[in-house]
C-alpha cells in the first residue's frame, strides 16, 4: 500500500495548485459573464473558504443581475464587514434602500425582516 506524501498546496495531477488565482483564472475562462447566479454561488463558496477578496469580486459581478440585487448586496456588505472594511459595508447596506427602477420590485429574499417572533 502506498500513501501519497505530498504536502498540502502542492500541484495536483491536473496541474492546478490550490492557488486562488489559478482557480479564478479557470473560472473566468469557463464561466459566462452574464451567468449571475453562478457568480453569486461562487461568491458564497469563496466567502465560506475565507477568500474574501475573491468573494467580493464575484458578488460585484452578480450585482449586475436584474433580479436578486437585494440578496447580493447584503452578501457583499457582509463580506466587506468580515474583511474589516466597515465603511464600505455600510455603503453596501445603504445601497439596498435606494429606489428601485420603475417597473421592478425588490424581492424579499433577504434575511432582513424575516425574524420570527
Amino acid at each position: 500500500m502506498r500513501i501519497d506524501r505530498r504536502e498540502p498546496g502542492t500541484r495536483t495531477s491536473s496541474g492546478n495548485s490550490r492557488n486562488p488565482r489559478a482557480v479564478q483564472a479557470g473560472i473566468d475562462q469557463n464561466l459566462e459573464s452574464d451567468d449571475y447566479q453562478a457568480h453569486y454561488d461562487l461568491g458564497v463558496a469563496f466567502k465560506e473558504m475565507g477568500l474574501l477578496d475573491e468573494a467580493i469580486a464575484e458578488f460585484q459581478k452578480a450585482l449586475r443581475a436584474p433580479d436578486g440585487r437585494l440578496r447580493t448586496s447584503e452578501a457583499l456588505g457582509i463580506a466587506f464587514f468580515d474583511k474589516g472594511q466597515f465603511t464600505v459595508s455600510g455603503r453596501c447596506s445603504a445601497a439596498r434602500w435606494k429606489p428601485w427602477p420603475r417597473g421592478t420590485t425588490p424581492r424579499s429574499d433577504s434575511s432582513i425582516g424575516s425574524a420570527r417572533v
